[in-house]
């Protein structure tokens, strides 16, 4: 069974309409980026160019195979540090959406396999810092 022209047409401008609440933020979805791959650039020079990009939430790396070149771990030794990255952030109204830290904790070299759990463990409780899901 087929639609009537005018049913289909009709059908066409519900999503037509769906699509422009959409893209008017209504039903939108956050775009994020992984700010390792700019690990060259201030974590302040990267959050500039993706809010020009309208880019507000960035997935940080804390060490282990992404590095940490925009959010050390050792925040959580300095309330200062922490205080001034979160001032960072709000200054750019960005956001966190994950912190990064994958590693190998099963790795053959014992020494290798507790620093990368260490460093997830440590990771975890920056996010809970931070305040990030």
């Amino acid at each position: 069974m087929t639609l009537p022209q005018n049913r289909k047409l009709d059908s066409h401008r519900r999503l037509e309409n769906q699509l422009r609440l959409n893209l008017k933020g209504i039903f939108s979805m956050r775009i994020g980026v992984f700010t390792p791959l700019l690990s060259e650039l201030s974590l302040s020079t990267v959050l500039k160019k993706l809010k020009a990009l309208h880019i507000d939430t960035v997935e940080l790396g804390t060490g282990n195979y992404p590095g940490d070149a925009h959010c050390p771990l050792s925040m959580l030794e300095s309330a200062a540090a922490l205080a001034e990255f979160q001032n960072i952030l709000a200054d750019h109204g960005a956001s966190i959406s994950a912190l990064s830290c994958h590693g190998n904790a099963l790795h053959p070299d014992k020494e290798r396999a507790q620093h990368d759990r260490d460093l997830s463990r440590k990771t975890v409780l920056l996010a809970e810092k931070l305040g990030v899901p």
